[in-house]
């Protein structure tokens, strides 16, 4: 009886250390959602001076301490696992625990460990392992940045529940860049961030971010997630702080002065557009693009009274310069959504879901095939593909295809190297690079040719597989966990705007979190469903 007693006391004993040891590393985990979140995007070392090289080493830094607690944490929760008698060997074998571990394993977790491999592949094949390792000829993309983003997913993906202050706290982080974003679009500078900096280059770097590409990167991650989270959330204060959140992120759109954004910003319109159908929250989501659509009225409207911040506006920003336009589509969704609170309220439903999904891409794809058609007959710019499209992007594209191309059999499987762009651009068209764009371009403005070109076709396919499992997964569990459909347009936001931007070791580290974050939460919403 007293042995029996004892065994008993002895498993509650494990059982609490077990417990103890998975709050350890929930705390843990939150803790670095929260440092890359919040310090990592608001800290500054030397304003704009070296912005790239403080942000990296954050972010490495920050994942090496996380990863390093992570792992102590873990292997006491499974040493505390084992029975006394048995070795690791046994536990796997007892109680099916080798079946569960094997059966956790996600379609994500296997493209991202490819992913991974791929890095360490094209380090292989590059000629420069220094700068294939560190990524110092390109944006600090290199093997070891792709080492740290592996471990990030590893230690995020194992399946911790996220405190609910998390969001709201990236949230005030946003409001904060977005506020000082506008500001400084304003032409004020109150913590002389800019000072230092040469006349063109003033409005090139913006907010605690720097380059207005990687800035529009930012709002194409940030605004998206808070349209999502505000539809979906029911807590009044919540809800007013993420409308406060896309109020100023529509009035970033402006400010941000890159068109890549609009590429993002439009991807996640139309897949939060099929998500708030499919899940009977058309009112919240008419709501906050209408929120949004203000907050770029409002700053167009004080950009053009003030005269301040107007020799910035190009591109698509030019529709601030016909604002009429901007006000009608404001209207417009404001109507939609007053007239979808309406139905709702007195309980008439106009169709199925499926039909509404049907209508809605009819309405798309109608509209895009009229903006397709008008632009090729006007010739607009965006559709005169040539050297000079897309701020030389066009020279960009052709020369670095034409590069692919020639490659032996070997580099175009697993690519030149990690961040070879630069060698790649000045070994093959240097003086003409010099003489057509007047710089020296060391990515590809396009994050599939570049990882086409660095990490071979290899690397590119396990990045899409990375991608596209992520969205499957988000698509299937979302109406479990709302969350997943925030990660689900921040996702397609971030891939449509990489048709036209860099990656970087700036905001490219967010969209892997996310994407560890959503491999956690459907991890433990599957583990929790075999049970």
């Amino acid at each position: 009886m007293s042995s029996l007693t004892n065994n008993a006391r002895d498993k509650k004993r494990k059982k609490d250390r077990i417990r103890y040891t998975d709050e350890i590393v929930m705390w843990v985990t939150n803790a670095f959602i929260l440092y890359l979140l919040v310090i990592y995007p608001l800290f500054m070392h030397n304003r704009y001076f070296d912005i790239t090289k403080t942000k990296y080493l954050l972010f490495v830094t920050g994942v090496v301490i996380y990863s390093i607690v992570f792992a102590i944490a873990v292997l006491f929760k499974y040493l505390n696992s084992l029975t006394y008698s048995s070795g690791i060997i046994k536990y796997m074998a007892d109680n099916e625990n080798g079946k569960k571990c094997y059966r956790s394993i996600m379609s994500t977790d296997i493209w991202m460990a490819l992913f991974f491999i791929a890095g360490v592949l094209a380090y292989i094949m590059a000629d420069n392992k220094s700068s294939a390792f560190s990524g110092i000829d390109g944006r600090r993309c290199g093997l070891q940045f792709l080492i740290i983003v592996f471990i990030m997913y590893v230690c995020l993906s194992y399946g911790n529940n996220m405190k609910s202050f998390i969001m709201p706290t990236f949230a005030v982080a946003s409001l904060l860049m977005f506020v000082l974003g506008i500001v400084q679009h304003l032409e004020l500078d109150p913590f002389k961030l800019q000072e230092g900096l040469s006349g063109r280059n003033i409005g090139m770097f913006i907010s605690t971010l720097g380059n207005i590409n990687i800035y529009a990167s930012f709002i194409c991650i940030s605004l998206p997630l808070f349209w999502a989270l505000f539809i979906f959330e029911t807590k009044l204060i919540n809800k007013i702080l993420y409308g406060a959140v896309i109020l100023a992120g529509g009035a970033s759109i402006l400010t941000a002065g890159s068109d890549s954004v609009f590429a993002g910003i439009g991807v996640a319109v139309i897949v939060l557009l099929f998500v708030s159908i499919a899940n009977d929250k058309k009112a919240e989501y008419f709501l906050s693009i209408a929120i949004s659509i203000g907050g770029y009225i409002l700053i167009s409207l004080i950009s053009s009274i003030s005269g301040r911040g107007l020799i910035k506006i190009s591109g698509f920003n030019r529709v601030s310069e016909h604002i009429g336009i901007v006000v009608i589509a404001f209207v417009i969704v404001l109507l939609l959504f007053v007239l979808c609170k309406l139905l709702s309220s007195k309980g008439i439903s106009i169709s199925s879901v499926k039909v509404q999904m049907i209508f809605a891409a009819l309405v798309i794809s109608i509209v895009i095939i009229v903006l397709v058609l008008i632009g090729i007959n006007k010739k607009w710019e965006i559709f005169v593909f040539d050297d000079n499209w897309g701020t030389y992007r066009g020279f960009v594209w052709k020369r670095l295809i034409s590069i692919y191309n020639d490659f032996p059999i070997g580099k175009k499987l697993f690519g030149n190297g990690n961040e070879s762009v630069l060698a790649l651009m000045m070994g093959s068209y240097a003086e003409e690079m010099q003489e057509i764009t007047g710089m020296v371009y060391d990515n590809a403005h396009n994050e599939y040719l570049q990882y086409l070109v660095t990490l071979g076709l290899f690397g590119l396919v396990s990045y899409l597989g990375v991608i596209v499992s992520t969205i499957i997964s988000c698509v299937k569990l979302g109406n479990k966990e709302p969350l997943l459909y925030a990660v689900l347009a921040v996702v397609f936001a971030y891939c449509a705007q990489g048709t036209f931007n860099i990656n970087q070791a700036i905001t490219t580290p967010f969209v892997f979190l996310f994407i560890g974050i959503a491999a956690g939460i459907v991890r433990r919403l599957k583990n929790s469903m075999r049970v």
